[in-house]
């Protein structure tokens, strides 16, 4: 999953319908991201579950440079966003993701 390749606020894709034991790498591109779990009622809310916090500073945009694994291991929805808030809120402006959007609730 590509993250702010090139500025843009964004997750590609946005969301995956996976089954449990599946490892997803998200690639973070674009100055500084992360990816904060939250909920669907409040999905701009840290749920305090997983979070990357400031670690994939990449002002050159290379791919590759900042990886992050995560394992899925429910096929219950979940829902992050991007935590950064300079100069305007990420997740405000739509740079959210889901895993099994449609799953068992």
């Amino acid at each position: 999953i590509v993250v702010g390749a090139a500025g843009d606020l964004v997750f590609n894709p946005s969301s995956l319908t996976v089954t449990p034991g599946t490892t997803l790498r998200f690639d973070f591109l674009g100055l500084n991201h992360t990816l904060t779990q939250s909920s669907f009622a409040h999905p701009c809310s840290n749920a305090s579950i997983f979070d990357t916090g400031f670690q994939q500073h990449n002002p050159y945009n290379e791919s590759g440079a900042f990886i992050v694994d995560y394992l899925v291991e429910s096929d219950r929805p979940e829902w992050f966003y991007c935590a950064q808030t300079i100069p305007i809120s990420h997740c405000h402006s739509g740079m959210i993701f889901s895993i099994n959007p449609a799953g068992k609730h």
